[in-house]
């Protein structure tokens, strides 16, 4: 059954009213941390986090002076490893880098096991391990071709039938894709398209589209074409919704999806919820800002301007937020509205607003940030949870 929502139906509940702005606050389980240096300036903590998967990563600047290398602290602040060449977010155990000093690829294990290999000129990676899987690309010595190639966590090529040529010089790396119903979309260089493989890296959809999603309840979103409509395949390779769509769809979820219609404007922005057979279960008028977001639990983000609704899936509002759309991290279970600057769960509750503040913007999927509050003599600079709590806060040694 056809349904239509008018701007001002999304709105008739009465707005849920915030609370005043929330400064990051320290707990009886904030960890103190020593440094020799402490950052006076937000852009200074460029040094410290991210924070995840229970470990963290601190220049050594801040310790000594003389070091440019990195320490690798667990959940408690104790230090597992120092003199550490590259940082970043923790995903399936390992954090994948370059040394700047030699060029050579680092892997780096929550233990702080580091492991260098030396590929060749210009390696570039594709910034984090999913599944287990990396990309990166090189030149390998003696030649003037420039290769992708797939890598495990221990720095070993695998998958030797993906490995590819890249011709074009601006031809963007190309990150794995995570396993979703036991396949992952991969690209193929030399036909600059895209296909499917599994967990053997075998190839199961051939390379034959332009853009892909990954699958989600059995079918991926597909695009033929560059600039061409968009349609649903199964794990088979199979058209189960034709390529129809002008507008890319959302992927299906809790067996919806929404799409965009083509009667949209830039002041309006017309959405269709469709189910797994293509049928219309109900239409979304916004204006020319508003969005929707997945269905999780039951529940939906439906945002316009500054006001967002939460529907069941009978599209009924059942909560408004006076907050823009947010961004929805189902893996963390929250959401974030960065230009509102709440952190909100997926039921529409308010964990933490600062409105004063954009620093919720680097929020990593577990839900932690590096936060500078400086309102008081000496500043508070640390990691800071969603709720606006201090884990770590770092202090500057006497001596």
């Amino acid at each position: 059954m056809l349904k239509k929502s008018l701007l001002s139906a999304l709105l008739i509940a009465m707005a849920t009213s915030l609370s005043h702005a929330q400064p990051f606050v320290t707990t009886p389980e904030t960890i103190k941390i020593q440094v020799s240096k402490l950052p006076t300036q937000w852009y200074e903590t460029s040094g410290i986090g991210p924070y995840s998967e229970g470990r963290m990563f601190v220049n050594n600047e801040l310790y000594d002076k003389s070091r440019m290398t990195w320490s690798l602290l667990d959940e408690k602040g104790n230090i597992l490893s120092n003199n550490l060449h590259c940082s970043g977010e923790f995903n399936d155990g390992y954090v994948l880098g370059i040394d700047l000093q030699d060029g050579s690829l680092v892997i780096i294990d929550r233990n702080g096991k580091e492991i260098k290999k030396k590929f060749g000129s210009g390696l570039t990676t594709s910034g984090q391990f999913v599944d287990g899987l990396a990309t990166i690309r090189f030149t390998p010595p003696g030649t003037i071709s420039t290769v992708s190639v797939y890598i495990n966590t221990s720095g070993a090529i695998v998958f030797p039938n993906l490995k590819g040529t890249v011709n074009r010089p601006f031809t963007p790396l190309y990150a794995p894709r995570p396993f979703r119903d036991n396949l992952s979309a991969y690209y193929d260089y030399a036909k600059e398209k895209w296909g499917f493989i599994n967990k053997n890296g075998s190839i199961v959809i051939q390379p034959q589209f332009s853009k892909v999603h990954d699958f989600s309840e059995g079918l991926a979103a597909v695009q033929k074409e560059e600039n061409g409509t968009w349609g649903f395949i199964n794990t088979k390779g199979e058209y189960v919704l034709a390529s129809k769509f002008h507008n890319e769809p959302r992927d299906f979820h809790e067996d919806v999806t929404f799409v965009m219609l083509q009667n949209s404007s830039w002041s309006e922005h017309n959405y269709a919820a469709l189910d797994r057979s293509g049928n219309i279960l109900y239409i979304f008028n916004l204006n020319g800002s508003g969005k929707v977001g997945d269905f999780v639990d039951g529940l939906c983000y439906v945002g316009n301007e500054n006001v967002t609704a939460l529907v069941d899936k009978e599209f009924k509002t059942v909560k408004t937020i006076e907050a823009r759309f947010p961004v929805i991290n189902m893996e963390g279970g929250f959401a974030c509205s960065y230009f509102s600057n709440y952190i909100l769960d997926l039921k529409g509750n308010i964990l933490f607003s600062e409105a004063s503040s954009k620093m919720i913007e680097n929020l990593n999927k577990e839900g932690y940030f590096t936060a500078y509050r400086n309102d008081s003599p000496s500043g508070l600079v640390g990691i800071v949870n969603r709720y606006g709590q201090f884990v770590f806060v770092f202090e500057q040694s006497m001596f």
